[in-house]
């Protein structure tokens, strides 16, 4: 039995020392289960906080977009209606041809009072047209002299130009004077 006892002995250093392989393992095993259930665990806190993030951000995004949709909705109630602007449009269009054309006829009316009213004045000023008829046979009378007699005519020509032309607008601004006198009657 001396041969079983150094069996037993090496079966027994075996097996202690498969048990202490085996905790070995099982310590190992057991660290790294722990290792993943806190990883496991991290992850979760992690992809909580993400949800609640991403919860958070789709409801503001969503308040957003509610307020964006009301402002939209603000805008439409306060535009007006395609038919109803064409229809002030239109509207617009027909005063604005009735003031052309009532302006048209109050023009052609004081044309027509204009044009009596120069009738009027030439009757009433035939001195002016005696004086325009009298500068104008001097001026062709005194083109007619040649040399220097002829250029001093043509400054005495000049001057008495510039005298008619002063007197006819005198004359012209008196005439348009009555004329606005008499359309403010």
């Amino acid at each position: 039995m001396i041969g079983d006892s150094s069996a037993d002995r090496r079966l027994q250093d075996n097996i202690r020392r498969i048990d202490e392989k085996l905790g070995f393992i099982q310590d190992l095993l057991s660290e790294k289960i722990d290792h993943l259930r806190s990883e496991v665990q991290g992850n979760d806190k992690r992809y909580a906080e993400r949800f609640a993030a991403q919860e958070e951000a789709n409801k503001y995004d969503q308040e957003k977009s509610n307020e964006f949709r009301g402002a939209l909705d603000d805008v439409g109630k306060r535009q007006m209606p395609r038919t109803e602007a064409e229809a002030m449009f239109r509207s617009i269009a027909e005063k604005a041809d009735l003031g052309i054309s009532g302006n048209a006829a109050k023009i052609e009316a004081l044309q027509a009072r204009i044009d009596r009213n120069e009738g009027r004045s030439a009757m009433a000023y035939p001195a002016l047209e005696k004086l325009m008829s009298d500068t104008a046979s001097l001026t062709q009378s005194r083109s007619e002299g040649a040399g220097e007699k002829g250029g001093r005519l043509s400054q005495q020509q000049m001057m008495m130009m510039i005298v008619s032309l002063i007197v006819s607008l005198i004359v012209i601004g008196s005439v348009v004077v009555g004329i606005a006198y008499a359309i403010r009657r």
